[in-house]
């Protein structure tokens, strides 16, 4: 028995359009979180790192990640790898941006859903959207392949390096009680240099003459 839609009521033009937009969200708050621990690693106390960053916007904390890959990283293909990433993220938390601070209609034209969004939060002009389904989804997943990208981008900085310049080993640890004692487990197992997605797709406003 499939489960009955909710809400009964239009937040939008449809429901899938809506379901989109919240899959994108979510994905793009595991993306933030990575970018985080990536920035608080880098910077080296954890403490520090949250005073640090809990005062700054993100794109501010972009920028400190590229000047904090620039002096802390050694391969200039992984500071490389790093600036290309944070290039990425900054579309992801602009599309983010947009939909998550937009007026939805519960009109639909040609299939496509009608948005606004406030230019800035003192203005009074207005950005024009319409989003199709397709598309709302394809900037979801855009938005997990980054977020999947910057954690094993974490994960290889914690790594050690092997004969092979793309190779390199993770050792992980767990803990459990055993028998009333608290036991330390360590895995590790060889991991391959992160390979960039596609480069995501920004949402763009409509033109004047194009606004339904």
């Amino acid at each position: 028995m499939s489960e009955p839609k909710w809400p009964d009521y239009l937040v939008g033009a449809s429901h899938d359009h809506i379901y989109a937009v919240g899959v994108l969200i979510a994905n793009w708050n595991h993306l933030e979180e990575q970018f985080i621990w990536l920035l608080w690693e880098l910077i080296g106390s954890p403490r520090a790192a949250e005073s640090l960053t809990s005062s700054l916007n993100n794109s501010e904390r972009f920028e400190l990640l590229k000047s904090l890959a620039f002096d802390k990283v050694e391969e200039e293909e992984d500071r490389n790898l790093i600036n290309k990433i944070v290039g990425f993220m900054s579309i992801c938390n602009q599309n983010r941006n947009i939909l998550a601070h937009a007026s939805f209609s519960t009109i639909e034209f040609e299939k496509q859903m009608l948005a606004t969004k406030r230019i800035s939060r003192k203005g009074t002009g207005r950005s024009h959207y319409r989003f199709s389904l397709d598309e709302l989804r394809r900037a979801a997943d855009q938005t997990m392949e980054v977020f999947q990208v910057t954690r094993d981008i974490r994960r290889w900085l914690k790594s050690e390096p092997t004969k092979d310049k793309n190779v390199r080993i993770l050792t992980i640890r767990d803990e459990l009680v055993i028998a009333a004692h608290l036991q330390e487990r360590r895995h590790s197992f060889e991991i391959k240099r992160p390979v960039l997605p596609a480069k995501p797709k920004t949402l763009v406003p409509l033109p004047p003459k194009a606004r339904a």
